[in-house]
């Protein structure tokens, strides 16, 4: 058995010999991490947050961070804090600033072959990058242990033997022993017998050594490092160093998920295509790499991007259903009609082979949802459909096999019609056709993942809920596109949140020091506890590149601050009013005269307000009372308790009317539809689900605030007032009232709560009303307390009821101050009837406005919006949401011409013509790809659901070269020519080729073409890597100054490639940033290298045999073989003598060829 210092020495060894190994695939990931990095960085806001986000935060949100991170009560914080975990909660400018300097280093040493590892010595790196690099490898370890598992956090944590779990799983991941690896060490039985002795000795490690076994690689003693076991080229010295491991995990933390899993697949040991051990190596790598999506984008750039969302949005049934939908709906005839169009789209996605076959939809409603959920109607439509046997099979087929099948059937089709084959092909064809016929049977009673899913939702009832928006967004996306426009001019301050991240408002408000800035604190402005302030959209957005949709919805209304006649105002602007304003906008936008054509509109209005506000107030001013229709029209801008003194309001109620009860009757209704939905959660098998997302809390705290408010609180801050002067002290105040929520909702779960909240009850004097503390102190949880509350509330009810509004309070002289301040609030009806009278506003022969936008409702989904007017007898809640889905109906139609106009805001995109909101979703959107001189190259074919992945594509293809937008998409037809005889590529060029006139390239082809561009450089860097490595050895290099042996100093190298317009150093940096080479393909660049180095250092040897070779040249023979011949390497036979065969195949074909 070894000793502990043997195997550290052999891992130490072995993980600098996979740095070695691997710098060729390394090199180029590190410059992609090192520019996706910097791209991060580039703006100083909310840079920690965003870094932070990007490397690990974003997996936060899928983690039951509670009981990973182990939270617990800190007294001092009152407040909850990790204690796992530490080191990945957040990060610093320090921190920041030392991981780029870091994987800088990195990529450094991985882009020369000789370098020296001094950065990656552990006395270099800050002990805080090291504690994260172990904390985030274990925790992508134990998520990718779970996830393999089956298992949760909670049931791998209860295990006593969780820790050696994990270093069983890294054992078998990490240090695999199977036929293969026995094969290639069988001849070098000492080296088999010290990788044995090394997994025996790894098994038996804590998990914090066996962590720091893969993350480190440590050196005793000094060690000289060997080119070919002769040449001493560096000394790395004593000490320990960061692993191979290490820097690859770090480095995937800055890839894109789709980066990652594509360039980290090259690297030996993480192959795609190998065993699932290797599958689950390759997770832990990627675990922490973000996916791509539209935040990763900055606003201005991605307008297609905002189309998408717009028509993902519409193809999501209105806000309004889901009252009807979420229990037994009042309104049946409604709801059913939209249900049954969700089956039918439904039916479409999963089977859109037969999309728009009203008999194959009759046959899947019948056999997958059944009279169980749509009734036996559907067992009689089914019947009198009199399916042919034929059908039956055809829909089967269709229903009920797997995808894998269907392809592996087209497969076996495919290549039994292949014809005129002959020999190595012929062999092929006969040999796939076996392979395919073996996968078919092995499939053929796998079921339809597709079919059961659907199942399983029907089941559950997720279908119909799935098909609806999560919220409404009609506010958010009207505002933004106004603001992009410059409707109400660049110089139009909207409000907005302040900051994106909590912990930068946190750190925005701990610069108060109180109580010496007390009066500024109290200045700020707050919107659902987030900070919020006034600024125009252009310097928001230099502030946050990819936040736009920042805007403060409140009160259904957002709000400006404009400047009429020289006075600023703050204008409100209401969801009604947005109607007009935007078919106004994009009127405008037609004409090319949208730029602030909202702010000429509103200072013409506002003129025209103040002139009526002036007259209404002069006519009160003259007279004592009004006539009603005087008061009709002076309420569009007066108050209405004002007007109630000149003509007295009707009022119809017999008795005095109190709101105190509503709030009771609120929270009742409340409980009602809370325990029905519980109810229908258990009933479809959602209770847990349903439990996690919704536990009932937030409508009972609601009342007990409300409850409390009026029963305890507003007494006692009365009598504080009264004694000492009105004071916020006396009540919960605005930095208290989260925590006075967090400790109520759970203080059940931590006894320190219910002390915290007793000591601000106490504090505030609430206590001195008895019956509050005998109440509260004897809760025992939210639950308790609501139940006593309402009782309470129920005795308080009878003797209190609202008081009436005293006439004598509301003459014009108190009005004065609102009507001097620079608020300004637009009456809806008023500011119609000024757009009517300026031909602003256009009506029908029946007076009716004429809404040009309603020219898309042919585009929508008409099923979304109930177009069938309900009678007059009918139930009133369906004639309410008739009228929520009208007007919602007119909104989706605005939505949708804002959609199209991003389309057209994109020059590249050939089809602008609008076209029905389903038919977009399974439709192409299609690119003409020019030249920087703008002429046509080819047409582009994105799917509509693959928008997102295509503008990552093309953004990170942008990021990297810069020379004109389109240089990437461009050089493709470059990259076509020099590659279109690789028979990866062959089907794709020739389908390329086939129409001159109308050139086209799917996404798919694309994306082929890229995944070969990235397969084919970094082929090109390791071999160029391996000829550095053999010339720095035959030349003698050693480093003498500075870090590394640079790529110009190797003489043998000068003269390789030099057929290239920027000659080696210039290919090889472009291989390294995925470029596409000018002249020649990476292959033929490799090919050329190839008989240049046989011609100059192979040959001059005479070598009769492939074994005669010396190990220098040897090994780039090696790496030659690997590269451009691999078809010399036999698939079947021993790992040994397959090399050896393929290596004297090499040397009769290619190095004795003439």
């Amino acid at each position: 058995m070894k000793t502990s210092a043997n195997n550290i020495y052999f891992n130490g060894i072995n993980s600098f010999k996979k740095i070695f190994d691997s710098k060729g695939a390394i090199a180029p990931i590190a410059e992609k991490s090192c520019r996706n990095f910097d791209i991060k960085a580039q703006n100083d806001v909310n840079k920690e947050q965003r870094i932070h986000y990007f490397a690990v935060g974003h997996t936060f949100k899928q983690l039951d961070t509670e009981n990973l991170f182990e939270y617990v009560l800190d007294e001092n914080l009152r407040a909850k804090r990790p204690t796992r975990f530490i080191s990945l909660q957040q990060f610093d400018k320090e921190f920041i600033e030392n991981i780029k300097r870091l994987i800088s280093d990195i990529r450094n040493i991985n882009s020369h072959y000789i370098h020296r590892f001094d950065p990656l010595k552990i006395d270099a790196v800050p002990t805080n990058i090291i504690d994260f690099l172990k904390e985030s490898f274990e925790l992508a370890v134990i998520q990718i242990y779970l996830k393999e598992k089956g298992i949760n956090y909670l049931q791998f944590s209860e295990n006593p033997h969780a820790d050696q779990k994990l270093v069983a799983f890294l054992h078998d991941k990490f240090l695999p022993l199977d036929e293969k690896k026995t094969s290639m060490l069988q001849n070098e039985t000492p080296q088999l017998k010290e990788y044995k002795e090394y997994r025996k000795y790894f098994k038996t490690l804590s998990k914090q050594a066996a962590i720091d076994q893969l993350l480190f690689a440590e050196k005793e003693t000094d060690y000289i490092w060997n080119l070919f076991d002769s040449h001493p080229v560096l000394t790395i010295s004593a000490g320990k160093y960061l692993s191979f491991y290490s820097c690859l995990f770090l480095l995937s933390m800055f890839l894109y998920k789709s980066e990652a899993n594509q360039l980290i697949s090259k690297i030996k040991g993480f192959k795609k295509n190998t065993t699932e051990e290797e599958k689950s190596k390759r997770e832990i790598f990627t675990f922490f790499s973000k996916r791509f999506n539209s935040m990763d984008i900055d606003s201005e750039e991605n307008q297609l991007v905002k189309f998408r969302d717009l028509i993902l949005y519409l193809n999501h049934y209105p806000v309004a259903w889901n009252k009807d939908l979420e229990l037994d709906s009042s309104n049946p005839a409604m709801t059913d009609k939209l249900k049954s169009k969700i089956i039918e789209l439904e039916i479409n996605r999963s089977f859109p082979l037969y999309e728009g076959n009203e008999r194959f939809a009759t046959f899947a409603k019948y056999q997958i949802w059944g009279k169980k959920h749509l009734g036996k109607s559907i067992e009689k439509e089914y019947i009198n459909a009199s399916f042919t046997d034929e059908e039956i099979t055809a829909y089967t087929y269709e229903t009920d096999t797997c995808p894998e099948l269907k392809d592996a059937h087209k497969k076996l089709a495919d290549l039994k019609a292949a014809k005129g084959l002959f020999g190595k092909r012929k062999e092929k064809n006969e040999s796939d056709i076996k392979k395919t016929e073996t996968s078919i049977r092995e499939l053929q009673h796998e079921p339809n993942p597709i079919k059961d899913k659907l199942i399983q939702r029907i089941e559950k009832n997720l279908l119909t809920v799935s098909y609806g928006r999560n919220q409404d967004r009609f506010m958010d996306f009207s505002a933004r596109f106004l603001a992009e426009i410059n409707y109400f001019g660049q110089d139009a301050s909207f409000k907005m949140y302040h900051f994106y991240a909590t912990d930068e408002q946190n750190s925005e408000l701990e610069k108060y020091e109180l109580p010496k800035d007390k009066k500024k604190y109290d200045s700020l402005k707050f919107h659902q506890g987030k900070l919020v302030h006034f600024i125009s959209y252009k310097e928001h957005l230099k502030r946050y590149e990819s936040w736009d949709d920042a805007f403060v919805i409140e009160n259904n209304a957002i709000q400006l601050k404009l400047s009429f006649d020289g006075v600023e105002n703050t204008v409100t602007i209401q969801r009604a009013l947005l109607i007009y304003l935007l078919e106004d906008a994009l009127r405008n936008i037609q004409n090319n005269t949208a730029e602030n054509a909202g702010k000429q509109l509103l200072q013409e209005y506002y003129s025209h307000n103040k002139a009526d506000l002036s007259a209404f107030k002069q006519i009160l001013t003259q007279q004592d009372s009004i006539e009603p229709q005087q008061k009709t029209e002076f309420k569009k801008l007066l108050p209405r308790r004002l007007l109630n003194n000149y003509s007295p309001a009707i009022n119809h109620l017999q008795t005095p009317h109190s709101s105190l009860p509503l709030i009771l009757e609120k929270a009742l209704l409340a409980e009602k539809r809370y325990c029905s939905l519980v109810v229908k959660a258990k009933a479809e098998g959602n209770y847990d689900d349903f439990i996690k997302r919704n536990k009932g809390k937030q409508f009972k705290l609601q009342f007990i605030r409300k409850a409390w408010n009026l029963m305890y609180f507003r007494n006692s801050y009365l009598q504080n007032v009264q004694a000492a002067g009105h004071h916020k002290s006396f009540h919960i105040e605005r930095d208290e009232f989260n925590d006075f929520s967090r400790y109520m909702f759970a203080f059940e779960e931590l006894s320190q709560y219910k002390y915290y909240l007793n000591e601000m009850f106490e504090k505030k004097g609430f206590f001195e009303n008895n019956e509050f503390k005998i109440l509260f102190q004897s809760g025992t949880s939210l639950e308790n307390l609501y139940e006593k509350t309402k009782q309470k509330f129920e005795i308080w009810l009878a003797s209190n009821t609202a008081k009436t509004n005293k006439p004598d309070n509301y003459h014009l002289n108190n009005y004065e101050q609102q009507f001097s301040n620079q608020l300004f609030f637009i009456n809806l009806s008023h500011f119609i009837n000024y757009l009517k009278s300026t031909g602003k506003l256009q009506t029908d022969a029946n007076g009716q406005i004429i809404y040009e936008a309603l020219n898309n409702v042919q585009y929508l989904i008409p099923e979304y919006y109930y177009t069938d007017k309900p009678e007059r007898s009918e139930s009133k809640s369906g004639n309410k949401l008739y009228n929520k889905l009208k007007a919602t109906k007119l909104e989706d139609a605005l939505l949708y011409e804002m959609a199209m106009c991003y389309l057209k805001a994109d020059k590249q995109i050939a089809d602008k013509a609008k076209h029905p909101i389903t038919k977009l979703l399974t439709s192409d959107v299609e690119f003409n790809i020019t030249n920087k001189e703008g002429i046509q190259l080819y047409h582009l074919l994105v799917p509509f659901k693959k928008i997102d992945a295509f503008i990552g594509l093309k953004m990170h293809k942008e990021q990297q070269d810069k020379k004109h937008p389109t240089s990437f998409l461009a050089n493709i037809v470059n990259y076509l020519e020099l590659v279109k005889n690789d028979k990866d590529i062959r089907k794709t060029y020739e389908a390329f080729s086939t129409n001159p006139v109308k050139r086209t390239l799917t996404y798919d082809d694309l994306a082929k073409i890229d995944g070969h561009l990235i397969s084919k450089s970094i082929k090109f860097t390791n071999v160029t890597l391996e000829l550095e490595r053999y010339f720095i050895f035959k030349e003698s290099l050693i480093v003498k100054k500075g870090n590394n042996i640079d790529f110009k100093y190797i003489k043998g190298l000068r003269n390789y490639y030099n057929n290239e317009k920027k000659k080696n150093e210039g290919i090889r940096n472009k291989a390294f940033h995925f470029g596409i080479p000018d002249s020649k393909s990476y292959d033929q660049l490799i090919r050329d290298a190839e008989v240049m180095f046989i011609a100059n250092e192979v040959k001059p040897t005479h070598a009769t045999k492939y074994t005669d070779l010396n190990k220098q040249l040897h090994t780039v023979c090696d790496k030659l073989m690997e590269t451009v011949h691999n078809d010399y390497f036999s698939k079947e036979g021993d790992g040994k003598k397959k090399r050896e065969a393929a290596g004297q195949k090499y040397f009769e074909n290619i190095i004795s060829a003439k």
